[in-house]
């Protein structure tokens, strides 16, 4: 006699269940391997036609930006003078 944990149908919803587990990953990192490269490549513009596409990564297009912003934020929202002095305060360092 199989144990139920032992029948053929329970190996087979394993199989099934990790199959789905094995697509889900490929599908996610195929994702975030695209999502990187057109965030990041190409770093220099490449030109096509005589200037009219020019080709290159999302975030180098708007390195200078994204860095004011960055700075922005992270001034107002996380280096604040209130947080600082609380963490200088409560710190038990």
């Amino acid at each position: 006699l199989l144990s139920a944990s032992l029948s053929p149908k329970y190996f087979n919803e394993n199989k099934r269940q990790a199959l789905e587990l094995l697509g889900a990953a490929i599908v996610g990192a195929v994702t975030n391997w695209v999502a990187l490269l057109w965030i990041f490549v190409p770093v220099e513009p490449r030109v096509f036609f005589g200037g009219r596409i020019i080709l290159q990564g999302c975030f180098m297009r708007r390195q200078s930006q994204v860095a004011i912003d960055f700075a922005h934020f992270f001034a107002s929202r996380v280096l604040t003078a209130r947080q600082l002095l609380a963490d200088l305060l409560v710190s038990p360092t």
